[in-house]
Formats: C-alpha cells, structure tokens, sequence
C-alpha cells in the first residue's frame, strides 16, 4: 500500500523534474483548460494566465516555411485533441507584442485518453522547445569544440 508520503514523494520529484528540463511541457483537458505547464512552456509558448492560454496562440502560429497562419484546427494540440499524435512540428510564433521578436518552436502533441466510456481524448500533452535556442547552443558548442 502507497503512503500519503510517497506519494508526495513522487509528485515533488516529478515537479523537480519538470521545471529542471529545458523543454516547454504542457497539459491541457479536453476542453483545452490548463492542467499544468512547467517554467519552460511560459517561455517557449509565452503562456498567459488565461485558463485557456493556447487559445490566446490562435492566429498567432505560422508555418516556418509558407509563413502563413496555421489555422486553428490543424494546430498541433487540436489534432491530438482530436487523438492524433503530432512529432516535431516546427511552427512560428508570432507575438502579439510587436516589440518581441518570433520564436522557432518545435512541438509535439500527444493525446491521453479519457477515462470516460465515451473514448474521446481526455485531453493532450504539449512538449516544445525553442528551436533557435538550440541551435544557438549547437553553434556555440561546435565554436569551441576541439577541431580534431
């Protein structure tokens, strides 16, 4: 049997996991209500405080290379809504501040299923990452790597 404190043990442990990746994870339900995002999601997808936050992307998500809005139905969290798993999409997104520069963000998208008898998605899992963050990194790394 599973004590109160190792089940505490084990929420503080993935919370510390979580906020120590430098990777963007969010939850949302089926209706697209937060559930839960780690720091990096704040930053990578500049999440507000709404409880709706990736409804405040729609309109804002461009494809990197037509550089035309995705629209709202084929984002990557709607198709896993929908129970379509999404890998590495790369997406732009654009701010609603003009004074903050676009972000290269590569996500992925994964439904989990309801509990419920009706079998839709009880919601998705969201993971993204800045990708020019990671590049930089790699061009930094390859800078001062010993030339062999």
């Amino acid at each position: 049997m599973t004590s109160r404190i190792e089940v505490q043990d084990v929420c503080e442990r993935r919370q510390a996991m979580l906020a120590s990746i430098p990777v963007g994870v969010t939850v949302i339900d089926a209706h697209r209500r937060l559930v839960e995002a780690n720091p990096m999601a704040h930053i990578v997808l500049g999440l507000t405080d709404d409880p709706r936050p990736l409804d405040a992307l729609r309109g804002h998500v461009a494809d990197p290379i037509t550089q035309e809005l995705i629209a709202d139905a084929d984002l990557p969290w709607q198709a896993a809504l929908r129970g379509t798993p999404v890998h590495e999409r790369d997406v732009v997104i654009v701010p609603r501040d003009a004074s903050r520069a676009a972000r290269l963000v590569t996500m992925s998208s994964r439904p989990f299923p309801d509990r419920s008898a009706d079998g839709q998605s009880g919601g998705a899992i969201i993971v993204a990452f800045d990708r020019a963050a990671i590049l930089l990194r790699q061009s930094s790394v390859s800078d001062v790597a010993p030339k062999v």
